[in-house]
């Protein structure tokens, strides 16, 4: 059973999951505006404290940037971010969340984001979006 969306402060299953966006989802739609590297830009607020750990990210932002496919549509990560919330689309939000992540410098200040905990919390525990279906598919 899922708890209050007031006592999830990490989810164990798909309701708590969506619950926490739901109810993260202004401090996590501005995460996402800040730092999902379609639009990254630098935030000399947060140095980079991991030099190393910060040129592995660089690669990653860069693959995230130039998505081999052309035939897929490019569409903003904000409004990427809306659409997924709308839709419950969790595959898609996971991956726009996952991307954003890699986007936040690696700087220990970036950790006092507003919504930081909930974004790690939300990728980690991304598996119970996979729930199966009560009385689906069970032999």
């Amino acid at each position: 059973m899922d708890r209050p969306p007031s006592e999830i402060d990490y989810p164990k299953t798909k309701g708590e999951w969506w619950s926490l966006v739901e109810r993260e989802q202004w401090s996590l739609q501005d995460l996402v505006a800040k730092f999902h590297p379609d639009y990254r830009t630098p935030h000399p607020e947060h140095p980079v404290t991991a030099s190393r750990a910060e040129m592995v990210c660089e690669v990653v932002r860069k693959t995230i940037r130039e998505r081999p496919d052309p035939a897929v549509e490019r569409i903003d990560p904000v409004e990427k971010f809306r659409g997924c919330l709308e839709t419950l689309d969790g595959e898609e939000m996971y991956r726009l969340l996952n991307e954003t992540w890699f986007g936040m410098p690696e700087s220990e200040s970036v950790r006092s984001e507003p919504g930081f905990g909930v974004l790690c919390d939300l990728c980690s525990e991304a598996y119970v979006l996979e729930e199966e279906q009560s009385g689906e598919d069970q032999s």
